[in-house]
């Protein structure tokens, strides 16, 4: 299986332009993206880049259509840059100095012995400049773990970490959430845990939220995260592996130096399959998974075009619908049956950074009092639907879940929600809101001060 790695990608182009061939014009050319075949790259055309016309020279396109589609079909197949049997380039628009322009590289075919790989740049404007085809007689058949080593030895790149996982950067956690969106409905805790933490991240400098992947582990989807300093003195986690065996998953749980074990409180919304490797791993560390803390729930999940479209109840005259504000802080903890003092500060950036909805009801005295809440969780899933107990069996459950859906889906967030599997009032909620079960989930939780 060939690298995606865009880092990988990204020190074949820096080996090669600090190299003295003739590869070294492409020195300002910028990876984007890079993985299963593709590669897409951008670069700001300057003075020497120009030919006597002021433009971006022909030559230049042309070495442009033949090392970016290269480094495209190093991700595909085997990882081998072969040997060029024919380049055609069409030169279709003039790019001036300071213009951006994005080059497109994909892998059409690759046989056992030629590649048929497409480019296209374009400008900022999203106007073709050129078009190029390229074959490639495959040669070099080395497996892509040599290939690897290869280029970190000659580029001379950081030494291997010790550790068997390692925090991906910016561009890779984008790359990581690419990956796991091809595997949604499945996936849709650890996607939106990602997407939701690393959003409270840039609003709570205090919290920092880690993301982890074996080396080779962003193609498969497997990934650690895990948010720290959001309560004081633990962890909050998730984890997923889009490989059906949890071989990977088991390992990096049981060999990584890097999960703070003795700090974790649970991991969110564990899949079924997930769930007995995260609790062996907990118990090889010394420690105690709290089995029935939780029992088993069935996840919902709506994707977020969808849920934009779910239709909302008629409001009756004396309610109204609205986000909550951190005076509902006390009373969202009341009436959450699985809340404890540890998730006070969580309920509290809920409210304050996610989307949620509340069902008020007005009373004679012109005062309002709130029935049904529902929030966006710390996981990025609909989290703590309740109804006070005097308002319930009034519709207002439903009122407020369908209007949250609707509101994530109009963000451009897919829905997802984890119900108890004998909570048969809430299935049948879910269900009218158009919301799908896709599998068994559950929390894996550590219990506290275990010995």
């Amino acid at each position: 299986m060939a690298s995606t790695s865009v880092k990988f990608v990204r020190d074949i182009l820096k080996y090669l332009v600090e190299a003295k061939g003739f590869d070294r014009v492409l020195d300002k050319v910028k990876i984007v993206t890079a993985g299963q075949g593709k590669c897409v790259a951008e670069m700001v055309i300057g003075e020497e880049h120009q030919n006597k016309g002021g433009t971006l020279h022909g030559g230049l396109t042309a070495t442009i259509v033949d090392g970016i589609s290269t480094l495209a079909l190093m991700t595909h197949g085997r990882g081998v840059p072969g040997v060029s049997v024919d380049t055609h380039v069409s030169y279709l628009k003039a790019a001036k100095e300071g213009e951006k322009i994005t080059i497109d590289a994909k892998t059409n075919k690759a046989g056992s012995s030629l590649a048929f790989l497409d480019v296209q740049i374009t400008n900022s404007a999203g106007e073709l400049i050129a078009t190029g085809t390229h074959t490639k007689f495959i040669v070099l058949p080395r497996p892509i773990e040599e290939i690897e080593e290869t280029v970190e030895e000659e580029a001379s790149m950081q030494p291997k970490k010790n550790d068997i996982l390692r925090a991906l950067q910016e561009d890779e956690t984008e790359e990581l959430l690419q990956v796991l969106a091809s595997d949604l409905p499945s996936s849709a805790v650890i996607y939106n845990w990602i997407k939701t933490q690393l959003e409270w991240a840039k609003k709570l400098p205090e919290i920092k939220v880690s993301i982890l992947c074996p080396e080779d582990g962003i193609l498969d989807g497997t990934v650690v995260a895990f948010v720290d300093k959001l309560a004081d003195g633990i962890v909050f986690g998730a984890v997923y592996s889009m490989e059906k065996e949890g071989t990977k998953l088991r390992t990096v749980l049981s060999e990584s130096k890097l999960i703070p074990w003795d700090r974790l409180s649970y991991f969110s919304g564990v899949i079924e399959r997930h769930i007995p490797i995260c609790a062996d791993a907990i118990r090889q560390v010394g420690l105690t998974p709290v089995d029935n803390l939780y029992v088993p729930c069935f996840m919902h999940y709506i994707a977020a075009e969808d849920a934009a479209k779910v239709e909302v109840p008629e409001i009756p005259p004396n309610v109204r619908v609205g986000p909550l504000d951190t005076s509902h802080v006390g009373i969202v903890c009341k009436y959450w049956p699985h809340y404890s003092p540890e998730d006070l500060n969580v309920v509290e950036k809920m409210i304050e950074l996610n989307p949620s909805c509340g069902v008020f009801v007005k009373n004679e005295d012109g005062s309002e009092e709130l029935a049904t809440m529902i929030l966006q969780a710390e996981y990025g899933g609909l989290g703590i639907l309740q109804t006070v107990p005097e308002h319930r069996r009034k519709g207002y459950a439903l009122i407020a879940l369908r209007h949250h859906t609707r509101t994530l889906g109009k963000a451009g967030i897919n829905g997802h929600c984890h119900v108890m599997v004998k909570n048969f009032n809430s299935i049948e909620l879910l269900k009218k809101s158009g919301m799908k079960l896709v599998e068994l989930s559950n929390w894996v939780c550590v219990k506290r001060n275990a010995n």
